[in-house]
């Protein structure tokens, strides 16, 4: 077989690729084997490895990690100030067909808040949490169940 001009630019080019792609994969991934052993062994300093400095910031990214269930992550967070949030269950996340009474979907909020009170004592804050804050407890917050 000859060997063109063509040819030589193909397998020049097939060659670099597969040459560079080990040293892109690791790009290609979301966080590599030491960022799932960094967010185990120290959350915090795993937020900070993403570039979250402010308290609150690493607590949310910390509570994130929490666990939930079916892995469904239930929660969706507005932060009101540099010191407070508000979390709220994601009834869109709500498996009806598996947790039926909502236990899970209650637990997974706990562990969540649970998690965040851990992350902010450890940075040295207090925290309050307050249920239901100006909630109008007389509609159903889950249409799903009447």
């Amino acid at each position: 077989m000859k060997l063109t001009r063509k040819r030589f630019l193909w397998n020049s080019f097939a060659s670099g690729a597969l040459l560079s792609l080990s040293s892109l994969q690791k790009d290609l991934y979301a966080y590599s084997a030491t960022d799932a052993t960094l967010h185990r062994q120290d959350p915090l300093k795993f937020a900070e490895s993403l570039g979250f400095t402010k308290p609150l910031d690493q607590i949310l990214v910390t509570a994130l990690l929490a666990p939930n269930s079916h892995n469904s992550q239930p929660w969706k967070i507005k932060k009101v100030s540099d010191s407070g949030f508000l979390l709220f269950g994601d009834i869109e996340k709500q498996l009806p067909e598996i947790d039926s009474i909502n236990r899970q979907f209650f637990h997974t909020q706990g562990c969540f808040l649970e998690l965040a009170h851990s992350t902010a004592d450890k940075l040295m804050f207090d925290t309050k949490s307050h249920t239901f804050p100006k909630a109008n407890l007389t509609q159903n917050p889950f249409p799903l169940y009447q």
